[in-house]
């Protein structure tokens, strides 16, 4: 199954042109349903992102195999991009609390990577790829999904509100129209990375024995095993084998920490990972 959330209708209604889905009820938002795809459209902004993808997930909890994709607009920088242009994001910065977030890092798009922020109102003079759900939609998602499991793609529909755009820029239709062309590539890449999730593991049983180590060593929360194990992966896919930088990590910090602590070494880690 694929539990797809955007922000607004006109971004929806460019999802249900390709899938067959029905409204059904929900409280927050709106909650299309068929017999492969849930589609979720939560509102703007993060409060109602959140409480939309929270009560769609409780209402009907997805299984181990299934993703979450999130597609919607965003804003860019003038002059570093085109109207209409799509980007599969890799990193997402909530700015009201500075702190970052990692969706699926070893799925191959045939879209350009690009970080996002995600802002608690409309930017007038965007510095990178911005919106107003993101944030929210992750950290909601990872109550029920692994971050490999969380997919993030943004699609430019303006360069900031001080650049002289007409309202006559943001009609539904011209806002649709900028998402169809992407729908269809981007639910046929997902389904053939869907595809390759089928749970054989990737990890020797050394690597995997590492991994635990380590995550008992940090005393790793349900949510830093996930990103632990997700960078592991990552680290395991690029490099080709991953038991030095988990041994040297141990030897680095010997003793068991705190879970407070522990989060500081995963940062540590991840920044290895990321470099």
């Amino acid at each position: 199954m694929l539990y797809i959330t955007t922000a607004i209708y006109p971004e929806a209604a460019a999802v249900l042109k390709e899938l067959p889905l029905k409204k059904t009820a929900s409280r927050y938002g709106a909650i299309y349903t068929g017999p492969s795809a849930h589609l979720i459209v939560t509102g703007a902004g993060t409060v109602s992102a959140a409480l939309s993808v929270s009560e769609a997930l409780t209402l009907s909890p997805p299984k181990e195999e299934d993703l979450l994709l999130n597609i919607g607009l965003c804003a860019a920088p003038e002059g570093t991009t085109t109207l209409g242009e799509a980007f599969f994001i890799h990193k997402i910065t909530e700015t009201a609390t500075g702190r970052d977030y990692y969706p699926d890092m070893m799925f191959s798009s045939a879209y350009p990577e690009a970080s996002l922020m995600t802002v608690p109102t409309i930017c007038k003079s965007p510095v990178c790829l911005t919106d107003m759900e993101a944030s929210a939609v992750y950290q909601a998602g990872r109550a029920f999904f692994s971050p490999d499991r969380m997919l993030f793609y943004k699609i430019v529909s303006d360069f900031g509100v001080s650049n002289g755009e007409s309202e006559e820029t943001f009609t539904p239709d011209k806002l649709t129209a900028l998402l169809t062309p992407h729908i269809k590539p981007i639910l046929t890449e997902t389904s053939a990375y869907a595809s390759t999730l089928t749970g054989e593991e990737l990890l020797s049983e050394d690597e995997l024995s590492l991994t635990r180590e380590l995550l008992l060593r940090i005393d790793a929360s349900a949510t830093m095993e996930a990103e632990l194990r997700q960078l592991v992966r990552y680290l395991r896919y690029r490099d080709g084998d991953v038991t030095e930088p988990l041994r040297a990590f141990l030897l680095h910090y010997p003793e068991p920490v705190h879970r407070k602590e522990g989060k500081v070494i995963l940062e540590a880690f991840r920044k290895y990972c990321l470099t």
